[in-house]
Parts: structure tokens; sequence; C-alpha cells
């Protein structure tokens, strides 16, 4: 068996490479097709934008000699154009794609498209200042507010199709994150970008927010009324009045109403002979100058001991 098949060996070599030559040259000039990826480009008079989503890519089958295909780089795909330069007013048409205006490289020929024909809607181009809205979404520590919040810019200049400017109110950020804040919070944000093809003329923006210790009013019921300086033959009728403090929440919040000591000046009445009188109570100590009696401080009379004994 091995005799037979070494038997001419160099002779049966130079056949099959002989044959091989042949089919290579035959498939060189026979016709082989590929589908490939071209992009569009719109052209469109001054002035005038594409408006919506119209493809951006088209998929293209190509025919050519096997060799050609062998050599063709996607690079060598020339955009297909579309070419709107007649247009003059807003409008929405119809295109139907005409394969003899593809650029195939050299050898080859667009036989197919895919998509054939779309709706194409061209617009009037137009610039607008829209507000900047800030976006946020949490809220400062316990105890804390926001006093106020600020963008710089407070415009910024957006630019697209008219039908989709006037449609546009404002420019939202980013959500910024100020959780757990305790002092105020600048920082940059992005803008968050309109709907396609419109564009921002910046994408950044400014926020700064100002956050003070939130303040507010406490109400303390039945605190305990004395005379100062203390006296056994008058006292204070009613002996317990009700206190509203204002301040800020964590200290209210914290507040024992056991510390609360009110009372009411005997001075200067009790020096000018008055006995009996009325007049709004005071705080005996000092609770800090962020905290403070809210208007309407109560008052009480003060009357003779035995006058209320004998009632």
């Amino acid at each position: 068996m091995i005799e037979v098949l070494s038997r001419n060996f160099m002779l049966k070599l130079l056949s099959l490479g002989a044959s091989a030559v042949l089919f290579v040259m035959l498939n060189a000039d026979s016709d082989t097709e590929i589908e490939v990826e071209a992009p569009i480009r719109y052209e469109v008079p001054d002035g005038f934008l594409i408006s919506g989503a119209p493809p951006s890519r088209v998929r293209l089958t190509l025919k050519g000699p096997w060799a050609g295909l062998r050599q063709y780089e996607l690079n060598e795909l020339d955009p297909v154009t579309i070419d709107l330069g007649h247009v003059k007013e807003p409008t929405t048409d119809r295109h139907i794609l005409d394969l003899s205006k593809v650029q195939a490289p050299f050898g080859l020929k667009a036989t197919s498209v895919r998509p054939a024909e779309w709706d194409i809607t061209v617009d009037r181009k137009m610039s607008r200042d829209l507000r900047v809205e800030l976006s946020m979404p949490g809220r400062a520590a316990f105890g804390y507010e926001i006093v106020d919040a600020r963008v710089s810019p407070a415009e910024v200049k957006v630019t697209g199709p008219q039908n989709l400017i006037m449609g546009l109110d404002f420019i939202r950020t980013y959500p910024i994150d100020i959780n757990e804040a305790e002092s105020d919070v600048t920082m940059d944000v992005e803008l968050r970008y309109p709907p396609h093809p419109a564009v921002l003329e910046q994408r950044t923006a400014t926020v700064t927010v100002e956050i003070r210790e939130q303040f507010v009013q406490r109400s303390f019921l039945g605190v305990p009324v004395s005379l100062e300086p203390t006296t056994t033959s008058h006292r204070p009728e009613p002996s317990e009045v009700n206190l509203t403090l204002r301040g800020p929440q964590i200290v209210l919040d914290r507040l024992d109403p056991k510390v609360l000591k009110v009372g009411v000046p005997l001075e200067p009445e009790w020096s000018k002979g008055l006995r009996s009188f009325e007049k709004s109570v005071e705080l005996l100590q000092p609770l800090g100058t962020r905290l403070e009696l809210v208007e309407s401080v109560p008052k009480v009379e003060v009357v003779e001991a035995k006058s209320i004994d004998k009632n």
C-alpha cells in the first residue's frame, strides 16, 4: 500500500498544487456577498436640525469578487449621505434610499439595504435659556433645616429643534446628597441632558445649600411659680403656669422640665408699698442665649397668703 502511494509522488504533489492554484483563480473572479453596517450622514441647510431619532446606520449587502471582499476594510465604506438641502420649512418626509448613491468600495456593489425607507423630520434650529431646577431628595441632619438652596448659573442655554425646545420648561440637575449635613454644602453637579438631539451650552452648575439649626417651640405645662425674694405673707395666683420656649430642636428635646424655675420679682412694686399687683413671670436662671420665652408670657397676681387661705 505504501509502495502504491509513493509511486510518482512528486508528480502527484505537483498536480495537487496546480489544482489549488486553479481553485483560487476561479473563485477570485466569482461574486460573493457580505453584510456590513454603514453610518448615515444627514445634510441639512443652515438654521435647521434633524428632529426625533431617525436611523443613524443602515445595513448594506455588498457584492463583488471574492478577492476584493477579502481586502475590504470597514473604514473604506463612506457614510450614506442623505441630502436635505432643499428644505425651506419644517417638514416630515418619507425618504427612500437610492442604492445607486451608495458609495461602495472599489469593485464592490451595494445590492440591498435595511431599512430601505424611513420618516425624516426637519425642524428649525432654536436656542433658549431654561432655568436650572435642583434635585435634592435628601434632608439635613436631625435638628437642622435647609434655609436656602441656590444654583449658579440659574439658567442655561439649550439648542435644538424648535418643537422640542419649546416643550422644555427647565433643566434638572442630577440628585445631590445632603443627608445628615449639619453645615452649608457647596458642590458642582452635572446637569441632566435634554432629549436628543438638543444640546446644552454647559454641563455643570454650582449648588450652594445653606443649613442652619432648626428652631422650634415647645410647651411646658404646670411649671411652679415662686416669689422673689421669698415671703410667707404673699403668694402667686395661680401657683403654676404654662410656658412656651423657642430654641434649637436638639436643645429643647433634651431639656428636662424640672430645671425650669420661674418667679415674680417683687421689686420695684414692693418698695412702692404695693402688696397686690399683676406681673409677668420671669426665668429665674438663664437657659442660655439660644432659648427664649415666646410672646404672651404668663402673668400672675401677687396676693396676700391669708386671702387665699380664707377661700
